[in-house]
């Protein structure tokens, strides 16, 4: 789980983007790019849109064919089956 900071402007971008618990193995620089392409719904004050600091928590999970409990494994993923010495295949 990795946390990040972000202060949203008025035009509900993001106009800043801190790291606040790095993850590291470069995640974190495309979660910071991801948080920056975002559009989020502004803060309302007064009737008009301002700047908030937000808090964003953000897990990662690492997938793979190995990970992926609810697929069958590929044929190419299982160990051969074994042989006995007197089978003619």
């Amino acid at each position: 789980m990795a946390q990040y900071h972000a202060v949203i402007g008025p035009t509900a971008r993001s106009a800043r983007s801190f790291i606040s618990r790095p993850i590291g193995f470069g995640l974190d620089e495309i979660a910071v790019d991801a948080i920056r392409r975002a559009k989020f719904e502004p803060a309302i004050d007064g009737g008009q849109p301002v700047a908030v600091l937000i808090n964003l928590d953000v897990p990662f999970r690492i997938f793979s064919k190995r990970t992926n409990v609810h697929a069958p494994p590929d044929a190419a993923d299982k160990p051969p089956s074994p042989s006995s010495p007197d089978s003619t295949a």
